[in-house]
């Protein structure tokens, strides 16, 4: 269920338009005891939808799987690189990926962090949306797959009460929203991807430390292929007997970043993938595009 509460007087209607289940009897009760703000903040926390988990099952069939990666776009700031994400689709497209992969902030959201208003070329939704939607490069039967990301979740859902990552995707056919921070990809029966984007801070004493303590903590549950977006940094390297990829950004260093000691890698990755007949990995090639 999606809510949307952006306006004072439609509080009323959305309480009365909830549905009658009991738990929703208890959310009525509960509404109708407390003030208009605050009754606006819960509406808004419903109208979101959890950050849990979501798995995905892109079985091909195939001995041979390519993947563009991409992340961290953050449409709607001025430090957004056109040329380069330009570079990067078309690189996708004459490489003939099967599919794409966005680890997340695709839009730059609002009041991230202090001063961030003046480093964006827009500050709404609508107007980062129509953005995106205008310039990121569409290639005919090929899917993006995407997660929201920090950016988007909080800078926009929470505050706004509706799912901003699902509204973008349904305004093309070539995009595909996974969920807002973690989603799961079978890419055969013996190959899961695992795409995260959290909402920690961006610096660590070395670049790898954090992807590798997230692979770490994930145990049993490790996926074969971890993709982690929201650092702005690059790199790929096998550990643990798996693999662990930082796509990289196509925003350059803003004067936050600058602030704050945050270098960036801009770029986006082509990775391909061969299996064995029984599933199983038996080669992996990573290419990293640059401007």
């Amino acid at each position: 269920m999606i809510i949307i509460a952006s306006k004072e007087k439609d509080l009323e209607e959305l309480v009365m338009n909830l549905s009658k289940s009991i738990l929703d009897q208890k959310i009525l009760k509960r509404l109708q005891e407390i003030s208009p703000k605050e009754k606006k903040s819960i509406l808004k926390q419903l109208g979101h939808n959890k950050l849990a988990p979501k798995e995905y099952d892109f079985d091909f069939g195939e001995t041979h799987v390519k993947i563009g990666v991409i992340s961290d776009s953050h449409y709607g700031n001025k430090h957004h690189d056109y040329f380069l994400e330009a570079k990067i689709f078309k690189e996708f497209k004459n490489k003939k990926v099967d599919f794409v992969i966005d680890a997340g902030d695709l839009l730059d959201g609002h009041d991230m962090h202090y001063g961030q208003f003046w480093e964006q070329s827009d500050v709404t939704f609508e107007g980062q949306k129509k953005d995106f939607l205008q310039h990121r490069p569409y290639i005919k039967g090929v899917k993006q797959y995407f997660v929201s990301g920090n950016h988007m979740y909080n800078g926009f859902d929470k505050k706004l009460g509706f799912n901003s990552g699902k509204n973008i995707a349904d305004c093309r056919d070539d995009l595909e929203w996974l969920a807002d921070a973690e989603a799961d990809i079978k890419i055969t029966s013996k190959y899961r991807i695992k795409v995260i984007h959290p909402n920690d801070g961006m610096n660590a004493y070395a670049i790898s430390y954090k992807i590798q303590k997230k692979y770490e903590a994930m145990g049993k549950d490790a996926p074969d292929l971890l993709i982690v977006g929201h650092y702005h940094k690059a790199g790929f390297f096998p550990y643990l007997g798996g693999y662990l990829l930082l796509p990289g950004t196509t925003e350059s260093q803003t004067s936050f970043q600058k602030g704050k000691g945050i270098s960036v890698s801009m770029g986006g990755w082509i990775i391909d993938l061969y299996f064995k007949k029984n599933k199983e990995l038996s080669r992996i090639t990573a290419e990293f595009i640059v401007k």
